[in-house]
């Protein structure tokens, strides 16, 4: 299994941060490796709705397609999932305020299947370096002015 954690500080009220982050087409704005993000079933975050995203992978481009499966307003937090033949993605989103400060964190886990898992130690650098970039990615975005209401 490979994991990512990033927490990030922005100046956005939790609320307007949670609400912008659980809008998973926003992935695309802040992660480079995500070169567009589909909603294709439901309208806005919400339970059920699922989402294509296209990423660059080795040999070109992938598309996998993600839902929400849990997502609680009130605790600011959000799980989706993809399942592909070959992985497991669960990707959490939550959101608190800390000393004034909100906080943002990105939370992904990804899980090879069969004997893929043995690919596992190759999967963790990979993911590792482009978790990297996606959290310059989202620092950079969350140290904007916030998005407007709406």
């Amino acid at each position: 299994m490979a994991r990512y954690v990033t927490t990030q500080p922005t100046s956005w009220s939790p609320d307007t941060a949670y609400s912008w982050m659980a809008d998973l087409r926003h992935l695309a704005v802040w992660d480079p490796s995500i070169t567009s993000v589909d909603q294709v079933e439901g309208d806005g975050p919400a339970v059920g709705a699922e989402y294509d995203v296209t990423l660059k992978a080795a040999g070109g481009e992938r598309t996998m397609r993600y839902r929400i499966e849990e997502m609680d307003q009130a605790a600011r937090t959000l799980l989706a999932r993809s399942d592909t033949p070959v992985l497991t993605s669960y990707d959490r989103i939550s959101v608190a305020e800390d000393g004034g400060r909100t906080q943002v964190t990105y939370d992904a886990d990804l899980v090879l299947k069969g004997p893929l898992k043995l690919g596992d130690p190759v999967l963790k650098a990979t993911f590792g370096k482009m978790g990297d970039k996606a959290a310059d990615g989202l620092r950079s975005e969350l140290a904007k002015d916030a998005p407007p209401a709406g």
